[in-house]
């Protein structure tokens, strides 16, 4: 499902692993925020969380890569969307997966 996540070299990730909670509902927030329904990790790449998807995305650019999401309360950059390349945007509700990275406290 995931061009990064389905090989060798995944390791799982839970939300209890998240050492630490950077303000997630803190406060208003234009940071996308999600709640996982897993995580893997990919050597070498970083973890991607598999999330529904919040809304409605195109699914060329979603407007998640290159921009900071919350991602079971942690803040993390998002580096990439995994989807099906299924025609059509992205749909609310849909699997998808973000790989992403810690970003610096």
């Amino acid at each position: 499902m995931y061009r990064y996540g389905c090989s060798g070299g995944v390791e799982s990730r839970h939300a209890s692993d998240a050492v630490h909670d950077r303000g997630a509902g803190s406060g208003v927030s234009d940071v996308p925020m999600f709640a996982s329904k897993g995580w893997y990790r990919v050597r070498g790449r970083g973890w991607v969380a598999v999330i529904y998807c919040d809304r409605e995305r195109d699914r060329a650019d979603s407007g998640l890569a290159g921009a900071p999401v919350y991602v079971d309360g942690e803040q993390f950059m998002c580096l990439a969307v995994e989807c099906h390349p299924k025609g059509g945007p992205i749909r609310q509700g849909e699997e998808i997966g973000l790989l992403v990275r810690e970003t610096p406290t």
